[in-house]
């Protein structure tokens, strides 16, 4: 068994486990979710025979026995991975990116400032607002 046969099994595992895992299995569940979880590898780029993966899928796949659960075919999926020397992780957690974005441990600098020159109000030494002295005015400077 290659990982991408193993890869589709563990994903229908994972569907099985986490959709209706009490629900009995129906004869035509499992190659549809084969069928859909290789097409996914496909659609991925990882294989290029989609066909052909969930052929060699089938193939691998444990019997289902009459009347077992979702739930149930999934320990049956799980020793078939097991037994092929791959690994099958059961932490739901178990990170699947080697390392995880974290923030900034390190200060941030702070924007540099810059004195900005603050606009005057006319004041009475402006020269429109003073007074020039004229006849009319009577202003005597």
């Amino acid at each position: 068994m290659d990982a991408h046969v193993a890869a589709v099994l563990m994903a229908v595992a994972f569907h099985y486990r986490t959709v209706d895992p009490d629900y009995v299995l129906e004869d035509y569940s499992l190659p549809v979710c084969v069928s859909v979880e290789s097409f996914v590898l496909a659609e991925r780029g990882l294989v290029d025979d989609s066909l052909g993966l969930a052929r060699a899928v089938m193939a691998v796949a444990p019997e289902p026995l009459e009347g077992i659960t979702r739930g149930e075919y999934v320990l049956h999926i799980r020793k078939t991975v097991l037994d092929a020397g791959h690994a099958w992780s059961d932490d739901d957690n178990a990170p699947v990116i080697p390392s995880i974005p974290r923030p900034r441990t390190e200060p941030v600098p702070a924007p540099a400032r810059v004195p900005v020159k603050a606009p005057r109000q006319p004041g009475p030494e402006h020269p429109r607002l003073m007074l020039v002295p004229t006849p009319a005015t009577g202003v005597t400077v």
